[in-house]
């Protein structure tokens, strides 16, 4: 492969992998229109808040469980709760042992259904949620945000407390695919958020394409503030006539507001993700690996040695030591520079692509 056609999937790489740095565009539709949005559109806001030990222990669902109701949304917002996954509630609202449902609009918390207890952690559970969003609730446009604990790519997100089981990457891309048809020209879902750590990757992103417009997501283990559901649901509230990019940049730029508040910018991460932009990405991914194999194959010792050290110095996330536990999070883009000359036979550029 030419230098010069790999020097271009390094930069794909950075510019689509950076996931520290949001990328921000306007929706196009597939004949390079600018979508239409306007102040009357219905949204749905469907919140998966799996409890687990962040709520039985530190009340933090409760907390923006607190922060959503502050919120001020007219009467074409809406949002959408399913609760679960906990041992324990620290408010009256929730009950423990059960799976609730409830809608928050025009400045009420309605309850809608008490369910006997449904694993969060499980695919059906999720899939059934979506299910009740769809044959309930008409939008023009759809937000989906999943609540708890993430583990990367590997463990996924979403563990209930009571069951120990997680939902992986697949659980969730079946779920999506079983009840809204994947179009990656006109995505059911304007944005997938995930207030969870370390799951800003190219398998959720990948796993996601066709699905949203958008994610938004942390490379980086989240500040326990987690998000300012008050802010950012208040700006859509102001603002219906939003789409999606412009909502992702005030959940990163809102995080990060408080995270600065609190002392923890110096390592938070947040992006807003135009999954547009995945086969592009996949082309340079697949093509990095074709040359990496095509390397390997000349001096496989030589070049794994060499490979293994570059990964070492590469921006890593979630902690890859004995005493943090190996997440093995990398930043792609990252890891296409530190072994520029390894794979490309070039000196590593003084500056990042």
């Amino acid at each position: 492969m030419k230098t010069r056609d790999m020097l271009q999937a390094a930069r794909l790489l950075r510019l689509a992998v950076a996931m520290a740095l949001a990328i921000l565009l306007q929706a196009i539709s597939p004949q390079g229109l600018a979508l239409a949005y306007s102040a009357t559109d219905e949204w749905l806001v469907y919140w998966y808040l799996c409890g687990s030990d962040l709520e039985s222990e530190n009340g933090a669902a409760t907390d923006d469980i607190k922060e959503v109701l502050k919120a001020n949304l007219p009467a074409n917002v809406n949002v959408l709760i399913q609760t679960g996954g906990s041992n324990s509630w620290q408010n009256t609202a929730v009950p423990d042992g059960q799976t609730g449902r409830f809608l928050y609009s025009q400045g009420e918390l309605y309850e809608l259904e008490i369910l006997p207890d449904r694993d969060m952690g499980d695919g059906s559970t999720l899939k059934s949620f979506l299910e009740y969003g769809k044959d309930n609730y008409a939008a023009d446009h759809r937000v989906f945000v999943f609540w708890d604990h993430g583990g990367g790519s590997a463990n996924g997100l979403c563990e209930d407390e009571r069951t120990g089981s997680t939902l992986s990457l697949n659980d969730i891309q079946e779920a999506f695919a079983a009840v809204h048809t994947p179009d990656p020209n006109n995505p059911p879902f304007e944005m997938v958020g995930i207030d969870a750590c370390l799951m800003a990757s190219y398998d959720m992103a990948n796993a996601l394409y066709g699905i949203s417009r958008y994610m938004t997501a942390s490379e980086e283990l989240e500040s326990g503030l987690g998000w300012q559901y008050d802010k950012w649901l208040s700006a859509l509230g102001s603002n219906p006539a939003m789409d999606g990019a412009a909502l992702g940049k005030i959940i990163c730029d809102t995080y990060m507001e408080n995270c600065r508040k609190a002392g923890t910018d110096d390592t938070a991460t947040l992006s807003c993700i135009d999954l547009s932009y995945m086969p592009t990405l996949r082309n340079a991914y697949e093509a990095y690996g074709i040359e990496a194999l095509r390397q390997a194959d000349a001096n496989p010792q030589e070049f794994f040695r060499n490979f293994d050290r570059a990964a070492r110095e590469t921006e890593h996330y979630g902690g890859n030591t004995s005493t943090q536990g190996y997440a093995n999070m990398i930043d792609l883009g990252d890891l296409a520079y530190e072994t520029n000359n390894l794979m490309w036979g070039r000196p590593r550029p003084s500056t990042m692509p």
